[in-house]
């Protein structure tokens, strides 16, 4: 950062002399804080912030202890059995919050806290962040896919739940399966706006999302299919039955997404030149210009 000048040893080893446990709480409490708007450059101080982390008696030292080491990064990775200890085990929920949140900086490097993760996911403070601390860990949290698709059902964990089994992968396919026979709209929304984030192994999931008798599933199912450009052949008829349905949006969407995907999509000429006569204007437009793109595209090949 321009006008930036990382703090000395001298600084550094000053500031960890007044978060001793003998100083006063407001020194403490200044130090930590100091500490914190350092960023990386509070490394050398690493032992002093995580002792201060699991034995401060002040739970605004102990925040701010684990709020110096998310800001750390990477640099702060051996102090994850202290912030593993610190969400188990600490009586403060902002403590617990925190500590959490700095685990997810270390992404897969945290697999080892999967398991306390899991054990607080129904709390309902600690709970989302650490929802989303497995989403940050990824592929390598997936012991904890079936308390995530359990939490699809709670409203205030239902979003990051989904977007962490988006984040851990394939493995996470069986828990969004049954998300969306949940018969909770907005249960099935989740599950469909987070399978995009998995990409092409979640078409033929996002496909059967397009029978839903929910035009707001449909519809997300049909925006998020639009931005993975993988397996037509699995959504090809699950998308020309749409073409059918009682919602203009919805053909519109139907047939752009067709147009997208070219030739392959050579198969939906027949509904597509119906749908060119659609009562609608909109739909009769996408459909034609549906038409002309996979025709072009055909000529081309």
């Amino acid at each position: 950062t321009p006008g930036y000048y990382p703090p000395d040893d001298e600084t550094i080893d000053r500031l960890i002399r007044r978060l001793d446990p003998e100083q006063k709480d407001e020194i403490r409490l200044e130090a930590i804080r100091e500490l914190a708007s350092l960023g990386s450059d509070a490394k050398r101080a690493l032992n002093a912030i995580t002792r201060a982390l699991r034995k401060d008696k002040l739970p605004r030292v102990r925040e701010y202890a684990a709020f110096t080491l998310k800001q750390m990064g990477s640099d702060a990775k051996p102090a994850l059995k202290a912030l593993i200890e610190a969400i188990k085990d600490d009586t403060n929920n902002d403590v617990r919050c925190v500590a959490a949140n700095a685990i997810a900086r270390f992404g897969a490097d945290a697999k080892e806290a999967v398991p306390v993760l899991v054990s607080v996911l129904k709390q309902r403070d600690v709970g989302p962040h650490a929802a989303q601390t497995l989403g940050a860990i990824g592929p390598d949290a997936k012991a904890a896919v079936d308390a995530l698709g359990d939490a699809l059902n709670d409203r205030d964990l239902r979003s990051p739940a989904a977007i962490a089994l988006g984040k851990i992968g394939e493995a996470a396919l069986p828990a969004f399966v049954k998300g969306l026979k949940s018969t909770d709209e907005d249960v099935r929304v989740e599950c469909v706006l987070a399978l995009g984030t998995m990409g092409k192994a979640a078409v033929p999931t996002l496909a059967s999302a397009l029978a839903d008798k929910s035009d707001e599933v449909r519809a997300n199912s049909l925006a998020v299919l639009s931005k993975i450009n993988a397996n037509t052949e699995a959504l090809l008829k699950p998308v020309i039955g749409i073409l059918e349905s009682d919602k203009p949006a919805l053909r519109v969407a139907a047939a752009r997404l067709l147009a997208q995907r070219g030739v392959e999509a050579k198969d939906a000429l027949p509904a597509l030149k119906k749908a060119s006569e659609d009562k609608d204007e909109n739909v009769a437009a996408a459909a034609k210009e549906a038409l002309e793109t996979i025709q072009k595209a055909s000529k081309e090949r």
